[in-house]
């Protein structure tokens, strides 16, 4: 026997109104459809009373909010960002006496297609930073990819391994909660950290460098980073080449930009607070993720390190080539922002 279906689409109740009208019964038509004979009933006297199988539209349950308390929902929340639900709501009954739920006002918010997302973080954005960001982006936005190709953009950053994270989910039975298989020993406060240099280019990157004992001064910067990584990597690109680093203190103290000179680098001027700017961002993104889902051992600062060297190696060239050719699309977004924050 045919399931039994509820509700009949307009193209099914026009196929039923034209079996019966070739002669079919309507139970006949109900078998062979998989409708009730009472919908295909009602489909027929809807069209003999209206000449249509389209279905009346119902009246449906009374809305919670007019159509002036809806644009101040939405109103609001254009102008008011962070505001919630539930202040909303209070907000609402204040201002008319209407009381609703907090869902109602999200689902007001929703038809007018605003959603509650977690909120993005940038670094603050002074007028000169913006001018600045702007200036740079105007300046090389009509460079293309055999002008990016002998940049290499560098980059430090800490690398902290977090072994609590409590979205690990376990399959186990009841009373098997505190059962040794099924406990996730972490650290409260954390595992070991490391600061990192690395640099990345068109055609290849350079070897991961732990900074890892004190202070980043810039003879130790010379020392553990230019002489022996971006020398080396300058040659190898050839005429042309341009480092591009921030402007931390260690990258523009006096001792690294005569040392710099004497090995005949060039420097690509860049603009502070313009990490978005860098694709190396996006690397150290792609490289924290490997080392949080790593299965190997990190109890220590030796195991974190050789995590980090084996991910460093393991992210392919095709990613990093992607990356480095997303620099025209940064600067085009970037004067398009007149400055301002990229999404980026």
């Amino acid at each position: 026997m045919p399931r039994i279906r509820r509700h009949m689409d307009l193209q099914t109740a026009t196929r039923a109104i034209t079996l019966i009208q070739e002669g079919h019964s309507q139970r006949s038509v109900a078998l062979q459809l998989g409708f009730s004979r009472r919908a295909i009933q009602n489909a027929w006297n809807r069209f003999q009373e209206t000449g249509s199988v389209t279905r009346r539209a119902g009246s449906g349950r009374i809305r919670a909010t007019t159509s002036q308390e809806d644009r101040y929902i939405r109103l609001t929340a254009r102008r008011e960002r962070f505001v919630t639900a539930r202040s909303l709501q209070n907000r609402l009954r204040q201002a008319t006496g209407t009381r609703v739920s907090d869902q109602t006002i999200r689902n007001r918010l929703h038809e007018d297609q605003q959603f509650s997302r977690r909120r993005v973080v940038r670094i603050p954005l002074t007028r000169a930073h913006c001018a600045n960001r702007l200036s740079f982006a105007r300046e090389h936005q009509d460079w293309d990819m055999s002008d990016w190709s002998t940049v290499l953009f560098t980059d430090e950053t800490k690398v902290k391994f977090f072994s609590d994270d409590r979205r690990i989910r376990v399959w186990r039975r009841e009373g098997e909660r505190f059962s040794d298989a099924c406990i996730h020993e972490s650290d409260r406060f954390g595992g070991p950290n490391v600061m990192v240099w690395g640099g990345i280019s068109l055609s290849g990157r350079t070897e991961l460098v732990i900074l890892n004992e004190g202070t980043v001064t810039a003879q130790r910067y010379i020392d553990q980073v230019i002489r022996p990584h971006v020398v080396p990597f300058a040659q190898r690109i050839g005429a042309g080449f341009k480092l591009m680093h921030d402007n931390a203190r260690a990258h523009t103290a006096r001792a690294t930009r005569e040392a710099l000179d004497e090995a005949g680098i060039q420097v690509l001027p860049w603009p502070a607070n313009s990490p978005d700017l860098n694709p190396i961002e996006h690397m150290w993104d792609l490289l924290k993720r490997s080392v949080r889902s790593t299965n190997l051992p990190v109890h220590n600062e030796r195991q974190l390190i050789n995590v980090l060297k084996t991910s460093w190696e393991e992210i392919p060239q095709e990613t990093v080539r992607h990356l480095v050719e997303s620099m025209p699309s940064r600067l085009q977004e970037c004067v398009r922002k007149r400055g301002g924050h990229t999404r980026y």
